[in-house]
């Protein structure tokens, strides 16, 4: 007997980021969302992560839709790379669909396709409907796709913050409306913040927070503000306004995110409010400059501020910087680091040290399973830990924990009349971006340059008589990455002994590489507590040519 849906998740689980989550029937298949996650160890070279897309690629004939459910590159950022293999229809509320024709080349435009709020749409012989849900930005809808009787709702990134703006507000009677229609076999529902105790209770504390900062502040006011906060963004245009401030925004994504909204009448603010960047200079005193940007670059901005390296803005004794930005547990040390080079400009720095909660809570995870009633939940967009507490607040109202399916990404969650099982699993492998280009993940390149960014790399180049193992000149010893041990004529010295040493030797060519590279890599960490990346070079020159010259 044939499932009514399957569902797999590409990414998004026990993870932060990456979400892509496949519902598939027996002849059609849809993807909600292609998001993309940070790499943890920017000095390796790579941007950003994406999901494996080879199950969508190898089933591209059911492909029937892609469904973005907001506009922030966790469910987003692979969307270009998606794009670039299968072609189909992107479907998105209308903001979001504003924010992605930045994203997407320009040839791929006409894929993306706006979901009329009050409308159905028929994907294959599957149905969608829509609702909006609260969140940092407009536009965040949830998903019901059914087929016949049977529905499965998808809900991700929301509160009921009763104080969001009417353009961002969770819809609640429509969710009832639309999923009462069907028999909703299974609720997805993220599950980030289900630690949390109690409702998301929106921006009030960051609110109050920056509204005693700014009236305290005496001169130029630098705020940090992630790109994805546009309800942060919100109130700062507030007070500006009730200061008598102009707002200058340093970031690319916040400045689009704000126009899109302006446009669309979703904020509105005095016509002076916002200068243009290079107007800096004219507007010293009464000034905020919202420092934006995704993950660390808030700081790396706030940083090159604080040292000169900035091109417009100097921090100085008189200004007040507030962080408003909560550093990811992997970039925390970094951030200390930047803070205490800001703290060095004298200038006076307000640490707020809070996330604006913009994810379900305990009761807000509840409030939606009670309004959906669904037969089976499957908790999406957090750790292991988080996809299991959702069992327990789901036996809080009265489910089965049975009924709770805590899966990982690659297993196929197939879901029957009166019945849900994994019935198999697949191997996914990350993709890499680095340079705007995709790359499969090589596992021993990503260890190659983990040796080089730690520990630095030593050359050995040997220039030989061709046809021969007699050496033209002694070897070139080139190093880099071992810090002070670079210029060391000492170390230097050892090595070209062990590089002559092992070359007067009756080795043949890959054996004195190997020795080579044992040899100096056990010199090197007796001597200097490192393991650097060896590299012998073998080159070869024509003895008649150097008789020639």
């Amino acid at each position: 007997m044939n499932s009514l849906f399957k569902i797999i998740a590409l990414g998004g689980l026990n993870e932060n980021g990456k979400n892509c989550y496949i519902i598939e029937t027996e002849k059609d298949m849809v993807v909600i969302e292609a998001g993309s996650a940070n790499f943890s160890n920017k000095s390796l070279g790579i941007d950003m992560v994406i999901p494996d897309f080879n199950y969508i690629i190898k089933n591209k004939a059911k492909l029937r839709a892609v469904l973005i459910s907001h506009g922030h590159l966790d469910q987003m950022g692979a969307l270009p790379a998606l794009l670039k293999e299968v072609k189909v229809p992107v479907y998105g509320s209308y903001y979001t669909i504003e924010f992605l024709k930045f994203y997407v080349d320009k040839k791929d435009h006409e894929l993306l396709k706006e979901i009329k709020y009050t409308t159905d749409i028929s994907i294959g012989e599957m149905k969608l409907e829509v609702f909006s849900l609260s969140h940092a930005i407009f536009g965040n809808f949830g998903f019901v796709l059914s087929k016949g009787k049977d529905a499965v709702c998808y809900v991700t990134d929301y509160n009921f913050n009763q104080a969001a703006n009417k353009f961002s507000r969770t819809d609640v009677r429509k969710i009832i409306d639309v999923t009462r229609k069907y028999k909703v076999k299974a609720l997805i529902t993220e599950c980030v913040s289900a630690e949390n105790r109690g409702v998301a209770a929106g921006n009030q504390s960051f609110n109050d927070s920056f509204h005693r900062f700014t009236e305290a502040a005496n001169g130029r006011i630098i705020i940090s503000l992630y790109a994805s906060n546009l309800a942060g963004m919100t109130n700062v245009i507030k007070m500006a306004e009730e200061f008598d401030k102009k707002i200058v925004i340093i970031g690319r994504d916040l400045l689009n995110y704000v126009n899109i909204a302006r446009n669309l009448n979703y904020i509105s603010h005095r016509k002076d409010v916002f200068v243009r960047i290079g107007d800096i200079a004219k507007h010293k005193e009464n000034l905020i400059v919202v420092v934006s940007g995704l993950y660390e670059n808030p700081f790396l901005t706030l940083e090159e501020m604080a040292t000169g390296a900035h091109k417009l803005v100097k921090l100085e004794p008189t200004d007040s910087v507030l962080i408003a930005t909560k550093p990811f547990d992997e970039i925390e040390a970094k951030v200390q680091s930047i803070l205490d080079t800001v703290s060095r400009s004298r200038c006076s720095i307000t640490n707020l040290n809070i996330n604006v909660p913009s994810h379900a809570y305990q009761e807000d995870i509840k409030m939606m399973i009670n309004l959906v009633e669904p037969e089976f939940i499957i908790p999406i967009k957090g750790e292991y830990r988080k996809q299991r507490l959702v069992k327990q607040l789901a036996t809080e109202i009265g489910i089965e924990s049975e009924n709770v399916h805590a899966i990982s990404n690659g297993e196929h969650l197939e879901i029957y009349d009166e019945y849900c099982l994994v019935t198999g699993s697949m191997t996914l492998n990350d993709t890499l971006i680095a340079e705007d280009e995709v790359h499969p993940v090589n596992p021993i390149i990503l260890k190659d340059r983990e040796v080089l960014s730690d520990n630095g790399y030593v050359l050995l180049i040997m220039t030989f008589f061709k046809g021969s193992d007699k050496l033209v000149q002694i070897p070139e010893i080139i190093s880099g990455g071992l810090n002070q041990f670079d210029d060391d004529t000492n170390i230097i010295e050892g090595c070209r002994k062990i590089v002559l040493a092992e070359v007067a030797k009756d080795y043949k060519n890959r054996e004195l590489v190997n020795k080579l590279k044992s040899k100096i890599s056990r010199y090197l960490q007796n001597n200097i507590g490192k393991t650097p990346m060896v590299l012998p070079v073998k080159m070869e020159i024509d003895p008649k040519r150097v008789k020639g010259k």
